[in-house]
Parts: C-alpha cells; structure tokens; sequence
C-alpha cells in the first residue's frame, strides 16, 4: 500500500524552517496502524494574525487502487490553548471512529501498489488588525503523533510569507470577535 506523509502541509515543503527530526518521525509513522486520538497539532501564530473559528480541519481519505473507491472525510479540529500559550487542534471523538474504522477497512485491501492513504491539515488565517501586515511576521507548528507524546517541533519560527505571499498577506479577511 502506497502512503502519504501523516501530515501533509504542502506550503511547507518549501519552509526554510522545518524542523528534519520531527519531517523523519512523520515518515516513520504508519497511518494504517497509528491511533488517531493522539494526533495533535499546535500553532504559535502572531497577534496580527488569527485563523478563522471552525476552518482547521483534519483530512483523512483511504483510496483502494484495484476499484478506485475512496472512503474518508474531513473533521473540524478542536481547539484548546495550553498554558503556555499554543493553540492545540485535536481530532474529536466522532471522528477518531470514522478514521478507525477507514484503518481497518482499509486493512483487509489485498496490498497493491495502488492503495493510497492520505492525510493533511488545512487552515484558514484572518487578521486581527486594519492596520498594515509586516512582512517579517514569523509562526511555529507542532505536533504530537501520540497520547502522552511530546509536541514535537515541525516549523520553527518561518517567516509568515514563506507559505503566504506579502500582497495575500494583506488581503486577508479581518477575524471575527470570539
């Protein structure tokens, strides 16, 4: 069965700031086998920026090469802030037993170089302000591939513009009140 990196931030592959060790442990993991309620993901993002409320979701689609049929879904990520501040997304129940259940299915495929697994994330910035964007606004992404696991470093401390073009920058929505 072919797979696709766990978490797949394809703006980021360009990022000057990924952090390798964690890109490994990634590549390590196997999304048929690994336990979904572990998979975390936190955002350090600047004051200027926000992301706009219920628009982090979490992709997981199993396509079975031999038939072409696709099972998968996407799932609005929760989000809680830890004490230091993160913005921590994780995968809600409901959706750790759909993502369960496509694991097992998928299993059971007669293993063929055309049985693909593919998961992502994929969020939507706003800004916080009227008042111009610097172009020299930096963020960080971490990731945690397991219960009780640390959260591991992906991106740390990239230029904004590195996954956002400056003239994007500015043209972002303004964020809704909380």
């Amino acid at each position: 069965m072919r797979m696709l990196p766990l978490f797949i931030f394809a703006p980021l592959m360009g990022c000057t700031s990924l952090v390798m060790s964690t890109v490994v442990a990634l590549d390590d993991l196997d999304p048929m086998t690994a336990d979904p309620a572990g998979f975390e993901v936190a955002l350090d993002i600047p004051d200027p920026l926000g992301l706009v409320k219920n628009s982090t979701e979490f992709q997981f689609t199993a396509t079975r090469g031999e038939t072409g049929d696709v099972s998968g879904g996407e799932y609005t990520l929760l989000e809680t802030t830890t004490p230091d501040g993160h913005r921590v997304y994780r995968i809600p129940q409901n959706a750790v037993e759909d993502i369960r259940a496509i694991q097992k299915d998928a299993a059971t495929w007669q293993a063929t170089g055309d049985n693909a697994l593919s998961v992502g994330v994929n969020l939507d910035f706003c800004r916080t302000t009227q008042d111009p964007l610097p172009d020299d606004l930096r963020f960080s992404i971490f990731i945690r591939l397991a219960q009780d696991a640390p959260l591991l470093p992906l991106v740390r401390n990239s230029r904004v513009t590195e996954v956002i073009e400056a003239e994007a920058l500015n043209e972002l929505d303004m964020c809704a009140d909380p």
